[in-house]
């Protein structure tokens, strides 16, 4: 059958002209030529990506070698920060915190009530104290506020401050503040109570 279909083609090819010939001959060149140069695209562009992906490879290598001792830095930091966010139930117990750092600076809290917690992101929570203090002058609560902000061993902020100025003394300030802390891991959300089954009495 394949020798069969040989021969028909020769004598096809035999038919043909000379000028037939040469021009099929041409074709059949061109076609050639251009496979072989898509051939030679397809695997020249494949090797230049190879390479563009190991070049950028090697420079985040180089990077991350020369970055090595900020990259230990930050991570240190990192865990510095950890441990000043203690795990819930055993951070800063603020109302004792405030009322220790009111009294080394002779400062009287006449008013003080704890809020619930509230859930900052999936991961943490704060807890918050606010606080009224009266008759302070400007230095006192400058020296309470950074006592506040750098003595204790895990975070602790101002989170908000309101101060007030008496109508017949400017230098006597009274002040409302509220003092957060934060813990990793969020409050639990109260439960719905479900619906009691049909024919059940609450």
């Amino acid at each position: 059958m394949i020798t069969e279909r040989v021969a028909q083609m020769r004598a096809q090819w035999e038919r043909l002209s000379l000028r037939e010939r040469r021009m099929l001959t041409l074709l059949g060149g061109l076609f050639i030529a251009l496979v072989v140069f898509g051939v030679g695209w397809v695997i020249a562009d494949g090797l230049s990506t190879i390479d563009t992906r190991n070049r950028d490879m090697r420079q985040a290598l180089k990077d991350m070698a020369n970055h090595r001792e900020e990259f230990l830095r930050a991570k240190a930091e990192g865990d510095r920060w950890k441990l000043k966010i203690p795990e819930e139930g055993k951070g800063q117990p603020l109302q004792g915190f405030l009322e220790a750092a009111a009294k080394e600076l002779d400062i009287t809290i006449p008013e003080m009530n704890e809020r619930p917690a509230q859930a900052r992101g999936k991961l943490f929570q704060e807890r918050s104290v606010e606080l009224k203090l009266r008759g302070l002058n400007l230095q006192q609560l400058a020296e309470f506020m950074k006592k506040i902000e750098t003595t204790s061993q895990y975070v602790v902020v101002v989170s908000r401050l309101f101060v007030r100025t008496r109508f017949n003394q400017h230098d006597t300030l009274d002040v409302e503040m509220s003092v957060s802390t934060f813990e990793r891991g969020s409050p639990e959300k109260p439960k719905t109570p479900g619906k009691p089954p049909r024919g059940e009495k609450t």
